[in-house]
């Protein structure tokens, strides 16, 4: 398969950082650890993200709003009144970017993820050897056969103030994407004037313990500026649907350039009664990942797009 790379060039320093200092791997094991992990995660699932390696990247600090949501999670409420602000990840993976934020200094229970694939979730207490340690909720999901309003009610939705959906979006069509971004809406916590929903029978399955399920420790107010952040293969002038070489996702897909990106977030608003001002960054799509992105991987136009949706209601 063209997105299968069976070696493993140098591990990014970040990566290994987290591997070293997190996991206290030691430096000769680095690479045998991750290619270990890396063949029984490539039996589960074949795809780009496991054959290719791009989970190593820790994208999420990409993200120019990084160091603000660092912070925000950091903090403690000034009420005393819960736990704090909380980040759900959308296709965590193996949760990598979810020990990144806690190797940067967040407690565990602020960060929640979603994983598509439930294997992966014990990959990865093997893969950062934290099984007795981490504290974060990982809730399993199928982004196809179930909305997140049905899947994940009562533990998290309207109870998040962040939300990181990595390189999640571009796996489908252009309507399934919109249908996507308003449930990612309903997963916020509503603002003071919204009435309070009734949670309705949880049909997802968790590992570990989310603290923002309990009512009694989450606030129904948001903090501050709501977040919905992450990067998405796409263009630098031209959109539309193409076929995407992971026979796993619904084929074909939509990749955006910045300004068609920026529409379906104002469709999304228009929809859910909410305003969004988002802001994006190209950058260019290095190998191997840009191997397998589209049909002519020679295009000039193609993209990382790199992107934070702030909610400006008022």
């Amino acid at each position: 398969m063209s997105w299968y790379s069976p070696g493993l060039g140098d591990v990014p320093d970040h990566f290994r950082q987290l591997l070293e200092g997190y996991s206290d791997i030691r430096p000769e094991d680095v690479k045998p650890h991750i290619l270990e992990v890396r063949t029984r995660a490539w039996e589960i699932r074949p795809s780009p993200t496991i054959g290719l390696c791009c989970f190593l990247d820790l994208d999420v600090a990409w993200s120019s709003a990084y160091d603000s949501v660092i912070s925000r999670l950091r903090s403690q409420p000034q009420d005393g009144k819960d736990g704090g602000e909380v980040l759900l990840e959308v296709g965590c993976c193996f949760g990598q970017n979810i020990r990144k934020i806690v190797w940067d200094g967040v407690s565990p229970d602020r960060v929640v993820g979603l994983a598509f694939v439930s294997q992966f979730i014990e990959l990865g207490y093997d893969l950062f050897r934290d099984r007795d340690r981490l504290e974060s909720c990982f809730i399993v999901w199928n982004p196809v056969h179930c909305a997140p309003r049905q899947d994940i009610e009562r533990r998290i939705e309207r109870k998040v103030d962040m939300i990181y959906i990595g390189a999640y979006m571009h796996l489908f069509p252009y309507e399934m994407q919109v249908s996507v971004c308003r449930d990612l809406v309903r997963l916020l916590r509503p603002l003071k004037s919204a009435e309070t929903r009734a949670p309705a029978e949880d049909e997802g399955r968790s590992v570990g313990q989310c603290r923002s399920a309990d009512n009694s420790q989450v606030s129904s107010e948001p903090y501050s500026n709501q977040l919905i952040f992450g990067r998405q293969v796409g263009f630098l002038a031209r959109a539309g649907h193409y076929k995407h070489p992971d026979l796993m996702v619904l084929s074909p897909v939509f990749y955006h350039s910045p300004t068609t990106f920026r529409e379906i977030w104002a469709r999304v608003g228009r929809e859910t009664g909410t305003r969004w001002n988002v802001t994006i960054r190209t950058e260019m799509i290095s190998p191997p990942a840009g191997r397998w992105t589209f049909e002519n991987p020679a295009d000039a136009e193609v993209r990382w797009l790199v992107f934070v949706a702030e909610r400006r209601d008022q």
